[in-house]
């Protein structure tokens, strides 16, 4: 990490080990080899996208296809379609790991919502997106040393409306604040899917989870669709310019490439009483998946 000094200059901020900040874990307890090696793993993932960013090479190419491992063949859904052989055996306990992703005004978090009704345990990766750079966060003052202090409000917080018009407008831009960010999002991730019950069913709530390569992680895929007039009406109806909101849908994975890791296709083109039903016939396929 990266810290502004009184003269304007960097101060490198090690996560952990000889000159860290405090030596311990979040919850104030010296940290485990799990800490660690999280840390280590995501500190690497941050040096490649550093180094994607300033060299200069382009955009993680479309993701290959995933190995999968014995098949539960979840049945078909009235109301969606399944791509391939589902997956759910040779979890990490009795866990169900499921990744629900979708392009901007999809309405992922429409289903994400639903699922949590049912009973899901749901991890909201732009929720921890905010937290990992709220004020006084070492995520924040990277941000800050990276894109300028101009980007903090009067009260010292992110500014994310100024900092979402440079960044959608930069591709290289985006790719210099996702080599901050990401990391972040993920070991925070990681800590809260390890605390869920061991009998939950985990829904990883993540946007742009094809975008960064993680589709591997994952026991079940679901992708929400809807057509991109039907999501470019409700961006604008949610008070979001349209140069704007087709600037987002375009800096966002094709179609195509989220329905490539997808395991199940979610149809969300008509009335949320049409989702609501939809929803409910994936949560009982996602109960109903073999020990």
């Amino acid at each position: 990490m990266r810290q502004l000094l009184e003269d304007g200059r960097e101060r490198r901020m090690p996560l952990f080990g000889h000159g860290a900040t405090s030596g311990r874990n979040v919850t104030g307890s010296p940290p485990t080899m799990m800490d660690i090696a999280i840390y280590v793993y995501y500190y690497f993932l941050y040096i490649v996208f550093r180094f994607r960013s300033l060299t200069g090479v382009g955009p993680l190419p479309e993701p290959r296809s995933r190995p999968r491992v014995p098949s539960c063949r979840m049945p078909l859904l009235s109301g969606c379609r399944r791509i391939g052989d589902n997956r759910g055996c040779g979890r990490l306990g009795d866990v169900l790991r499921v990744g629900l992703t979708g392009g901007i005004g999809a309405g992922k978090s429409a289903v994400a919502r639903m699922l949590a009704g049912h009973g899901a345990v749901v991890i909201d990766a732009d929720a921890i997106a905010r937290e990992v750079v709220a004020v006084g966060t070492p995520g924040l003052l990277a941000v800050v040393a990276e894109f300028g202090p101009h980007l903090l409000r009067a009260d010292g917080s992110l500014d994310r409306e100024a900092l979402g018009a440079v960044v959608f407008a930069d591709s290289a831009a985006r790719r210099r604040l996702e080599a901050i960010t990401h990391p972040l999002v993920g070991a925070e991730a990681v800590r809260r899917m390890a605390a869920a019950p061991s009998d939950a069913v985990v829904v990883y709530d993540v946007p742009l989870l094809v975008e960064a390569g993680l589709s591997g992680g994952y026991d079940v895929i679901v992708v929400v669709e809807a057509p991109p007039g039907v999501r470019l009406a409700r961006l604008e109806a949610r008070g979001l310019g349209r140069e704007q909101a087709l600037a987002r849908m375009a800096n966002q994975a094709s179609d195509s490439a989220r329905r490539a890791v997808a395991d199940i296709l979610l149809d969300n083109s008509g009335s949320l009483e049409d989702l609501r039903a939809r929803v409910d016939e994936v949560w009982t396929s996602l109960r109903g998946r073999c020990p």
